[in-house]
């Protein structure tokens, strides 16, 4: 029997609100990225979407093109 595990500390994912508080945009930007595809995240469920933060630093200490 195989097994897995993540290794994702609570703090290195973000809500949704979180994540575009951080940005500085509306929670709804931060659902668009995501259905283009241009933001990664894991869904818990329909109400427990999470952020990876590493995502999040990409955008704002990344390079300006791409997003």
């Amino acid at each position: 029997m195989l097994s897995y595990s993540v290794n994702l500390l609570p703090f290195d994912c973000l809500t949704v609100k979180d994540a575009s508080h951080l940005i500085g945009c509306a929670p709804s930007t931060i659902y668009d990225m995501i259905k283009k595809g241009k933001l990664s995240y894991i869904n818990f469920n329909q109400r427990k979407i999470r952020v990876l933060k590493k995502e999040i630093e990409k955008i704002l200490y990344g390079s300006k093109t791409g997003v």
